[in-house]
């Protein structure tokens, strides 16, 4: 019975899916600070956590849609700067820029 639990769990945890809101899928995402965004303005520091059971995945959707609602719509790129994962969730840490 432990092992049907077990199984139960461990298959749930590994189908969650990633989501993300439409106007976070607007915003280009880098995974470094790049040249290509040295022609663009820095807005500022953004971050985002996502659940224990989430991918990593989903911390980096939700920093995208974090830096709208912190920048409204002057933001369109993110540099990913680092993403933590800790027991009880994962957080994800970036820059947000106004590139065009």
């Amino acid at each position: 019975m432990k092992r049907l639990v077990f199984l139960c769990i461990a298959a749930l945890g590994s189908t969650s899916c990633v989501t993300m809101p439409p106007e976070a899928a607007k915003i280009m995402l880098h995974r470094q600070v790049s040249t290509q965004l040295d022609n663009c303005m820095k807005l500022g520091p953004v971050s985002a956590e996502s659940g224990a059971w989430d991918l990593p995945e989903q911390a980096i959707n939700n920093l995208r849609a974090n830096a709208v609602k912190k920048y409204g719509d002057k933001v369109d790129s993110v540099a990913l700067i680092n993403v933590d994962s800790y027991l009880t969730k994962t957080v994800a840490h970036g820059l947000a820029f106004k590139c065009f």
